[in-house]
C-alpha cells in the first residue's frame, strides 16, 4: 500500500505492511510479562539457543531463524502460557552470512 506515512518524517513512498493479531490478555494483570528465564523455557522449546553478542537474540540453526528484541516486554503471559507478541525475525537464505556464535 503506497499513501502518507504514519511516521513522522517519513514521506509515504515505499510500500507499508499493514498487520493485525488478536488482543492477549495477561493473566495477571499486575505481572504481565514472563521472566528472562520463562522467555528462555519457551524459546528452548522451540530448538532456539541463546545468540550472543545480540540483542536479546536467539537463533535456531534446524530452521535457519533468527529472533532478536526477544526482551519481557515483548512477550505476554496469558492463561494459555508465554505469547511473542513483538518480535523481529528473519530467516537464513542459503548462501547468506552464517551465524556461528551461538
Amino acid at each position: 500500500m503506497l499513501g502518507k506515512s504514519l511516521l513522522i518524517g517519513a514521506k509515504g513512498e515505499m510500500a507499508s505492511i499493514v498487520v493485525s493479531q488478536p488482543w492477549i490478555r495477561a493473566a495477571d494483570a499486575s505481572n504481565p510479562h514472563p521472566s528472562m528465564a520463562e522467555i528462555a523455557e519457551f524459546m528452548q522449546s522451540f530448538g532456539f539457543a541463546v545468540l550472543k553478542k545480540s540483542y536479546f537474540g536467539w537463533h535456531c540453526a534446524a530452521q535457519g531463524l533468527t529472533i532478536l528484541d526477544a526482551r519481557p516486554d515483548n512477550f505476554v503471559k496469558s492463561a494459555q502460557g508465554v505469547v511473542p507478541i513483538d518480535l523481529v525475525i528473519s530467516e537464513r537464505r542459503p548462501g547468506s552470512l552464517i551465524i556461528t556464535e551461538i
